[in-house]
């Protein structure tokens, strides 16, 4: 089980007036490594700066207890004059025996292999001992959009990295330019990267990306439901070798079914490959299902599926979830007898044919709010209330009950027998003397309880001529507003 409260540190916005903000936050996992964070960020008239101290202690398989502190200093400014944005200008010190927690996930694994970079070790401490952890870390990030006369011309950045390692007396470093701008189809960037290695060997790569979304040459706002953006990459490191690739995607009209084809070739120093894949994912009221499948000149095929849902067991029966459900996890078990296919909330979950249904990820411990999308409904019934707040427990499940009436709705258009007028607000009483509805503005009586066929009294005084009966039968072809049958020119017997 991992439980992560680390706040990520950003300087705040800027402005002219001098601010501070602390920061604190915590991590903790069940292999044994804790650690803490302390910062403070202030804004002021020459831009923002930002300190932070992380502390760390890792209890590793056959090693001595590790602790360490880890310092940053960043510092950020906005040159208004030319929108000029030095994004981070960070400085990071680590000491011998600071682990993040993904350097002591990967120490961890590596000990229990007996194995780092391709090497094996007899002991643990020499294990460590080749372990890279970083000692000095410099980042740098410069954006700088191109306007002139008002007009834009794209952006350019800037960005580089170097560090050092407590290990070895070497040093790694990457360094990249960009480019990037849009055209009458769509966007494009371009980026030259240079990285050197331990030894101080250099790589040199060029990207090429193009995006053209396709709405772009369909008029309608409506989206078609076919496919939505293509996009292009192509790759070289000036020595023979590129790879290329280019995916269209695109998703349904309701957006619960997405895909994806895509075809790659890659020669030179990439090795010679060419493939075609597909993709495919599905987020049905159980939860999401995917599929795909690739195919390589080099006669390798790959075929894939992926479920991602959980089930809650009840004495009512088996309700599946649309995800993953933890230990940890708050759910609600929502209860709206007949009200199938009714959305919870603004997720994919819904009420199942058992009038059952889960709501996830609730809050433990603060009002949730449990809602019912009627627009979504495939059967004729009445939801008293659409909403309910509910309190759950931290990995507790609870019971969520709407009131429902799962009888027929009916509009009748009523017309008296001798022409009269049908009082607003007159009650419509079944055979067995209960009111089930009442009358509307122009004789238009809504009745929910009803039979194919029947009779029913309408009552608006106390006295015999202050009523009547309408005999009425519901034929296959019915009309319909929804869910709701439609009877017109139904003669009110006096």
């Amino acid at each position: 089980m991992e439980v992560n409260g680390r706040l990520p540190f950003r300087s705040p916005q800027l402005h002219k007036c001098s601010a501070q903000a602390p920061a604190a936050g915590a991590q903790y996992t069940d292999m044994d490594f804790y650690a803490g964070l302390l910062g403070l960020a202030m804004n002021t008239r020459i831009g923002a700066f930002a300190l932070d101290v992380t502390g760390s202690y890792a209890d590793i398989d056959g090693l001595d207890t590790l602790k360490g502190q880890s310092y940053r200093l960043t510092y950020s400014k906005m040159l208004e004059a030319t929108n000029t944005s030095l994004n981070v200008a960070a400085y990071r010190f680590s000491t011998e025996d600071y682990l993040s927690l993904n350097d002591a996930a990967s120490l961890q694994d590596s000990i229990h292999h007996e194995e780092y970079g391709n090497r094996s070790y007899d002991s643990n401490a020499e294990l460590y001992a080749d372990y890279q952890r970083t000692k000095n870390q410099i980042q740098v990030s410069l954006n700088q959009p191109l306007n002139v006369n008002g007009d834009e011309y794209g952006s350019l950045y800037i960005s580089g990295t170097w560090q050092d390692y407590w290990n070895d007396s070497s040093s790694t470093s990457d360094y990249s330019v960009g480019y990037n701008n849009s055209f009458a189809y769509g966007s494009y960037s371009v980026s030259v990267q240079r990285t050197y290695n331990e030894t101080g060997e250099k790589d040199d790569s060029v990207y090429l990306n193009v995006s053209i979304p396709f709405s772009i040459f369909n008029k309608d706002s409506a989206q078609s439901g076919g496919f939505n953006n293509v996009n292009m990459s192509l790759r070289t490191d000036l020595k023979g070798g590129t790879s290329f690739n280019s995916t269209a995607s695109g998703n349904s009209i309701n957006s619960e079914v997405s895909y994806s084809v895509s075809a790659s070739s890659s020669g030179g120093n990439y090795g010679n490959l060419n493939q075609v894949s597909g993709y495919s994912s599905w987020n049905s009221p159980y939860g999401p299902l995917g599929v795909s499948a690739s195919f390589g000149d080099d006669n390798s095929k790959q075929y894939s599926a992926s479920y991602n849902g959980g089930m809650v067991v009840h004495s009512g029966g088996v309700v599946f979830t649309s995800g993953s459900i933890g230990e940890t996890d708050s759910l609600a078990l929502v209860k709206a007898s007949g009200a199938t296919g009714a959305r919870l909330g603004y997720g994919q979950s819904r009420i199942n044919s058992s009038g059952y249904g889960i709501m996830p990820y609730m809050s433990a411990y603060r009002e949730n709010r449990v809602s019912l999308d009627i627009s979504t409904l495939e059967a004729d019934v009445e939801i008293k209330n659409t909403s309910a707040v509910a309190v759950p427990r931290n990995g507790s499940v609870v019971l969520v009950n709407f009131e429902t009436d799962e009888g027929r709705s009916l509009v009748l258009e009523l017309q008296r027998s001798d022409n009269g007028f049908i009082p607003l607000g007159a009650d419509v009483l079944n055979e067995k003397n209960e009111s089930i509805g009442t009358v509307g503005q122009a004789g238009q009586a809504y009745v929910r309880g009803v039979e194919d066929k029947g009779a029913l009294r309408v009552v608006w005084g106390s006295d015999g001529s202050s009523s009547c009966t309408v005999h009425y039968q519901i034929p296959e072809n019915a009309k319909k507003a929804g869910l709701t049958t439609i009877l017109s020119n139904q003669q009110c017997q006096m």
